[in-house]
Protein backbone atom coordinates (compact mmCIF):
# COMPACT_ATOMS: atom_id res chain seq x y z
CA UNK A 1 0.00 0.00 0.00
CA UNK A 2 1.65 3.64 -0.74
CA UNK A 3 1.63 5.80 1.81
CA UNK A 4 3.08 9.26 3.01
CA UNK A 5 3.82 10.20 6.26
CA UNK A 6 4.45 14.19 6.68
CA UNK A 7 5.33 14.98 10.18
CA UNK A 8 5.03 19.02 11.31
CA UNK A 9 5.02 20.92 14.27
CA UNK A 10 1.35 19.94 15.34
CA UNK A 11 -0.39 17.61 12.89
CA UNK A 12 1.32 14.48 11.55
CA UNK A 13 -0.66 13.84 7.99
CA UNK A 14 -0.80 10.52 6.94
CA UNK A 15 -1.51 10.12 2.70
CA UNK A 16 -3.21 6.27 2.10
CA UNK A 17 -3.83 5.31 -1.29
CA UNK A 18 -4.51 1.83 -2.60
CA UNK A 19 -5.28 -1.54 -1.08
CA UNK A 20 -4.82 -1.52 2.52
CA UNK A 21 -3.74 -4.56 4.67
CA UNK A 22 -3.63 -4.96 8.47
CA UNK A 23 -0.02 -5.48 8.40
CA UNK A 24 0.52 -1.91 6.71
CA UNK A 25 -1.70 -0.08 8.82
CA UNK A 26 0.60 -1.41 11.66
CA UNK A 27 3.34 -0.41 10.15
CA UNK A 28 2.28 3.15 9.24
CA UNK A 29 1.17 3.34 13.44
CA UNK A 30 4.89 2.24 14.25
CA UNK A 31 6.06 4.87 12.20
CA UNK A 32 3.54 7.10 14.09
CA UNK A 33 4.81 6.25 17.51
CA UNK A 34 8.38 6.55 16.39
CA UNK A 35 7.58 10.06 15.74
CA UNK A 36 5.43 10.72 18.61
CA UNK A 37 5.59 8.02 21.34
CA UNK A 38 3.31 9.68 24.00
CA UNK A 39 1.10 10.56 20.86
CA UNK A 40 1.33 14.41 21.97
CA UNK A 41 0.87 15.75 18.10
CA UNK A 42 -2.41 15.01 16.26
CA UNK A 43 -2.27 13.07 13.42
CA UNK A 44 -4.49 13.55 9.79
CA UNK A 45 -5.29 11.12 7.94
CA UNK A 46 -6.21 11.19 4.63
CA UNK A 47 -7.63 8.37 2.68
CA UNK A 48 -8.17 8.70 -0.80
CA UNK A 49 -10.91 7.78 -2.96
CA UNK A 50 -9.57 4.06 -4.36
CA UNK A 51 -8.40 3.31 -1.24
CA UNK A 52 -9.68 0.06 -0.25
CA UNK A 53 -10.16 -0.66 3.85
CA UNK A 54 -10.73 -4.33 5.13
CA UNK A 55 -13.71 -4.34 7.70
CA UNK A 56 -12.61 -7.60 9.32
CA UNK A 57 -9.10 -5.68 10.52
CA UNK A 58 -10.90 -2.92 11.99
CA UNK A 59 -10.47 -4.33 15.87
CA UNK A 60 -7.09 -5.97 14.80
CA UNK A 61 -6.00 -2.36 14.10
CA UNK A 62 -7.40 -0.82 17.54
CA UNK A 63 -5.23 -3.66 19.00
CA UNK A 64 -1.81 -2.28 17.55
CA UNK A 65 -2.68 0.72 18.66
CA UNK A 66 -2.84 0.03 22.09
CA UNK A 67 0.15 -1.83 21.86
CA UNK A 68 1.87 0.70 20.79
CA UNK A 69 1.22 3.63 23.23
CA UNK A 70 2.77 4.12 26.41
CA UNK A 71 2.07 1.97 29.46
CA UNK A 72 -1.04 3.06 31.21
CA UNK A 73 -1.62 5.93 28.69
CA UNK A 74 -4.94 7.52 29.31
CA UNK A 75 -6.52 10.86 28.37
CA UNK A 76 -3.69 11.73 26.00
CA UNK A 77 -3.46 15.05 24.21
CA UNK A 78 -3.26 13.99 20.41
CA UNK A 79 -6.18 13.12 18.45
CA UNK A 80 -6.60 11.91 15.10
CA UNK A 81 -8.86 12.72 12.09
CA UNK A 82 -9.31 10.95 9.33
CA UNK A 83 -10.67 12.36 6.28
CA UNK A 84 -12.85 10.30 4.28
CA UNK A 85 -12.89 11.22 0.02
CA UNK A 86 -16.51 9.74 -0.32
CA UNK A 87 -19.74 9.34 1.77
CA UNK A 88 -18.79 5.33 1.17
CA UNK A 89 -15.54 5.29 2.46
CA UNK A 90 -16.76 7.78 5.46
CA UNK A 91 -19.13 5.50 6.57
CA UNK A 92 -16.33 2.72 6.35
CA UNK A 93 -13.76 5.14 8.83
CA UNK A 94 -17.08 5.71 11.04
CA UNK A 95 -17.09 2.08 11.67
CA UNK A 96 -13.35 1.76 12.36
CA UNK A 97 -14.02 5.13 14.51
CA UNK A 98 -16.51 3.25 16.92
CA UNK A 99 -14.61 -0.07 17.09
CA UNK A 100 -11.43 2.69 18.43
CA UNK A 101 -13.90 3.99 21.07
CA UNK A 102 -11.82 2.43 24.06
CA UNK A 103 -8.48 3.68 22.69
CA UNK A 104 -7.31 6.65 25.08
CA UNK A 105 -7.36 9.71 22.77
CA UNK A 106 -10.50 11.52 20.43
CA UNK A 107 -11.46 10.17 16.43
CA UNK A 108 -13.53 11.58 14.39
CA UNK A 109 -14.01 11.20 10.85
CA UNK A 110 -14.79 13.92 8.18
CA UNK A 111 -15.42 14.39 4.53
CA UNK A 112 -13.62 18.04 4.63
CA UNK A 113 -10.39 18.59 5.46
CA UNK A 114 -10.33 22.25 6.30
CA UNK A 115 -12.83 21.16 9.35
CA UNK A 116 -10.52 18.18 10.43
CA UNK A 117 -7.71 20.76 10.78
CA UNK A 118 -9.98 23.10 12.92
CA UNK A 119 -11.21 19.86 14.98
CA UNK A 120 -7.47 18.93 15.50
CA UNK A 121 -6.27 22.07 16.27
CA UNK A 122 -9.34 23.62 18.31
CA UNK A 123 -11.21 21.17 19.54
CA UNK A 124 -14.43 22.54 17.05
CA UNK A 125 -15.46 21.75 13.24
CA UNK A 126 -18.21 20.17 11.46
CA UNK A 127 -18.55 16.50 10.36
CA UNK A 128 -21.75 14.67 11.96
CA UNK A 129 -21.04 15.50 16.18
CA UNK A 130 -20.06 12.20 16.63
CA UNK A 131 -16.69 11.61 18.26
CA UNK A 132 -15.01 8.57 19.86
CA UNK A 133 -13.15 8.65 22.66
Amino acid sequence: MPHAVRPAVDVTEVDVWGLVTESEIAGILVELRGLDPAKERHDLWNIAPESMLPFKSFEAVVGVTRKLLPPGAGGLRGRSAMVAADSFRKAQLDMYAKEAELLPFRIRVFLDRGEALEWLKNGQGGGDGKESR
